[in-house]
């Protein structure tokens, strides 16, 4: 948990063991933070869900066929 105050900007930086960081940098405000990513979803997760789910579904026909 950080205890910080209206006005308190808060800079967050992620590193990469394979190489690569990230930074990001949040302002507290009255009604929460204001950051410059609002994205909070993992990119490409939908996809890597629905090609799962081909998949399956191609082995599960070729098994029904044979």
């Amino acid at each position: 948990m950080v205890n910080a105050t209206i006005g308190d900007t808060i800079d967050v930086v992620a590193s990469c063991n394979q190489g690569g960081s990230k930074t990001t940098q949040y302002i507290i405000t009255q009604g929460g933070t204001n950051n410059d990513e609002t994205e909070t979803s993992t990119p490409g997760f939908e996809l890597l869900i629905f090609l799962a789910a081909l998949m399956t579904s191609t082995i599960l026909l070729r098994k029904k066929v044979n």
